[in-house]
């Protein structure tokens, strides 16, 4: 490789060097056999002649290739069968999981609750065994687990089959959100007020406690990297604000502005939110500065709202 010509211009170059040429008769000239002359400059235009062609083709190549189509919405319908029908609760009733394949939502009969999975690629939802009366179903990150609340605890269970695990017990049985970090750690409001607890399991605590500020946070999600939350601010005027709070300090900062409820983080940069009126709104947001940056808009319509929360997973 060291001695290879680092262009064409230096391999022209060489060829025209007296220097560089073989010393002696050569065969041709021993047979009297004149040689063509040399012609460096006819040398040198087929060189490059071969190096344009050479980009013409990678070129040419580069367009003809299969050009990868950008993702279309799909639309469908789940049928459940009566034995596994959708049931509204609290919050939010419903999760998708990370890589989008299984859908998990509250159902069963009025004489029993529980949490279902549908597969994508399966026709049947199956009922997840230990998750009777649960409600709040949410993923961990690398979608393995399934987090849920039932009978003032936090759970935890693994869509493969095997048993639920208690995570912590709660102060009650109403949990306004929960969320699952990257670092592992799962955020919740209850009575306590916005506390964490290691997924691992362990005793809640308190990042925000309600009363110290005359409003309760509501309806956490985690923003990339499990330092911070951004929930919903409950007002004593009735209505919601934006907010954002640091895991594990607390530091509360208000987006006065941005009223409404249920934000959730949609990577890579936008966050949308629920409205009074029931429309999901969209704006983006800057993850490592912690602010909004642009306009919001409409997303999605006609949502329906549960307790503050939009009954719909993102």
């Amino acid at each position: 490789p060291a001695d290879r010509f680092g262009s064409a211009a230096e391999f022209g170059a060489a060829l025209a060097d007296e220097r560089a040429q073989p010393h002696g008769r050569t065969a041709a000239q021993k047979h009297g056999t004149a040689l063509p002359p040399y012609r460096p400059a006819a040398l040198w235009a087929s060189a490059v002649s071969g190096l344009v062609l050479g980009a013409l083709g990678l070129f040419a190549g580069w367009q003809l290739r299969p050009q990868a189509e950008p993702p279309r919405p799909v639309h469908f319908t789940l049928a459940l069968p009566d034995s596994a029908r959708y049931l509204d609760t609290f919050g939010r009733s419903v999760a998708v999981s990370p890589d989008g394949g299984t859908v998990v939502y509250t159902g069963g009969t009025a004489a029993r609750r529980q949490l279902f999975a549908r597969r994508m690629d399966e026709t049947e939802p199956t009922a997840i065994p230990g998750t009777d009366g649960a409600y709040m179903p949410f993923f961990s990150p690398d979608g393995a687990w399934l987090g849920f609340v039932t009978n003032q605890r936090l759970m935890k269970v693994r869509l493969s089959g095997a048993a639920a695990v208690p995570v912590t017990p709660l102060l009650g049985n109403t949990v306004a959100g929960a969320t699952w970090g990257a670092r592992d750690v799962i955020v919740l409001e209850d009575v306590s007020g916005l506390a964490r607890v290691s997924a691992s399991g362990g005793r809640l605590e308190v990042l925000l406690a309600g009363d110290s500020i005359n409003r309760t946070a509501e309806w956490p999600t985690f923003l990339p990297g499990g330092d911070a939350v951004l929930c919903a601010v409950y007002r004593d005027d009735g209505t919601y604000r934006l907010a954002l709070v640091t895991v594990p300090g607390g530091r509360l900062t208000v987006f006065d502005s941005l009223e409404g409820s249920d934000p959730r983080f949609v990577p890579p940069s936008t966050v949308m939110w629920l409205s009074r009126e029931g429309v999901m709104l969209a704006a983006p947001f800057d993850v490592r500065r912690g602010r909004f940056t642009g306009q919001a808009g409409p997303a999605l319509e006609s949502v329906v709202e549960e307790g503050g929360a939009g009954n719909v997973a993102i």
